[in-house]
């Protein structure tokens, strides 16, 4: 909850405290525009209007409910359906047996994460009272830790670890912008670098990891060196 509410906030304050990559792929799955988001950013540290008028200017918080929440399930749809769709074609193509009821509950579960994770921030924003900034702030951090419980818990690890890289990178970059005097192009590389040895230490143990993700990155024959690895063990 602490590393969910963490990269939320610092999303929402202190976007300078993320990756490029990081910050522009969470503002493309809000499915507000650039312009929206940084109005939003900025009216959070000015409060110079309410936080409706900032997220959706001349328009009711209904309409802008509905329209969200429509725009947020296509990019949701953009996202996973390919992943789950590529799944999918891997087990067939493995001669796996294949559940298609299965797979459209899990579809169903990551679409409904993605979704519900930011139109639960943006009607808590609407329905708290409007100049109170810091209320809607730490309930809104929240949100994503709640929304994860839609998913199923092997995929709900592996969505805590990622957020918990990206949290350590905002401490770095929270940190750095105090205490370490170098280039902004050093200290991205050196984030960079900091991300890339968390993923490798998370990697390490692929057979804690989805099955599917890890066949992809280290071959088929993962699962059976595994199990070998783990007959052998016992057998020592």
């Amino acid at each position: 909850m602490v590393v969910t509410a963490r990269l939320v906030h610092t999303n929402l304050v202190h976007p300078e405290w993320m990756l490029p990559a990081h910050l522009a792929m969470m503002d493309h799955q809000s499915s507000l525009s650039p312009s929206r988001l940084d109005a939003i950013r900025q009216n959070l540290h000015t409060s110079a209007t309410s936080r409706c008028a900032s997220l959706h200017p001349n328009r009711t918080c209904a309409t802008f409910a509905y329209a969200t929440c429509r725009k947020l399930l296509q990019r949701s749809a953009h996202i996973f359906v390919p992943l789950h769709g590529l799944s999918l074609c891997l087990s067939v193509c493995m001669n796996r047996p294949v559940s298609l009821r299965r797979t459209a509950t899990s579809l169903a579960r990551s679409l409904a994460f993605m979704t519900s994770s930011y139109m639960l921030a943006y009607s808590t924003s609407c329905l708290l009272p409007p100049h109170n900034d810091l209320a809607m702030i730490r309930l809104t951090s929240l949100t994503p830790f709640l929304a994860q419980y839609l998913e199923p818990p092997p995929r709900r690890a592996s969505i805590v670890k990622a957020v918990a890289c990206y949290s350590l990178l905002s401490v770095y970059f929270q940190l750095s912008a105090k205490y370490l005097v170098v280039s902004k192009r050093t200290g991205t590389r050196l984030a960079a670098a900091l991300f890339a040895t968390c993923m490798t230490y998370l990697l390490q143990h692929p057979e804690r990891h989805s099955r599917w993700a890890m066949e992809y990155l280290y071959g088929p024959k993962l699962s059976t060196k595994s199990k070998d690895n783990d007959v052998d063990a016992d057998m020592a």
